[in-house]
């Protein structure tokens, strides 16, 4: 283990933390890559992905301050902030085009079948609501609000 005095970490541990960092940027960026494939794959209103986008904006802060707090003793660093929006940028331009595409993909495939089975369902509903004895117990219940409005008047 390296230890160091104060502020200075030493160059070995700063390079170390910077490699660190690139990776977690490029986690980051296969998160990101999740909701950008949702965007992509489902129609979203602007406030749904303004909601996402600080979600991510949350994931990514809340990360940067763990990261801090376990690695760097609770001191921010400027390289860390740095390293993990650098690793996720590279993420992006490079591997990312790929995933995004792929995962963009697989959401297409897995939405005609949940299509499908909301259609089965409403289909279900419809048959079910209009049953004679689901028909006959509305009606009965329609007849006692409206016995018990005339009670209370």
């Amino acid at each position: 283990m390296i230890s160091y005095d104060g502020m200075f970490l030493g160059t070995e541990r700063e390079l170390t933390l910077l490699m660190f960092a690139f990776l977690t940027g490029m986690v980051l960026g296969s998160v990101f890559d999740l909701f950008r494939a949702l965007r992509l794959s489902i129609r979203h209103p602007g406030w749904a992905v303004a909601a996402e986008d600080i979600a991510f904006c949350l994931i990514f802060g809340l990360t940067f301050f763990s990261f801090g707090v376990e690695l760097t003793e609770g001191q921010p660093r400027l390289f860390v902030l740095a390293g993990m929006a650098a690793g996720f940028l590279v993420y992006l331009w490079s591997i990312g085009k790929i995933i995004c595409g792929l995962l963009s993909k697989a959401a297409d495939i897995c939405k005609k079948p949940v299509k499908a089975l909301v259609k089965l369902l409403k289909k279900a509903v419809a048959v079910l609501c209009g049953l004679p004895f689901l028909r006959r117990g509305k009606k009965k219940f329609q007849k006692e609000l409206e016995t018990l409005e005339d009670d209370s008047i």
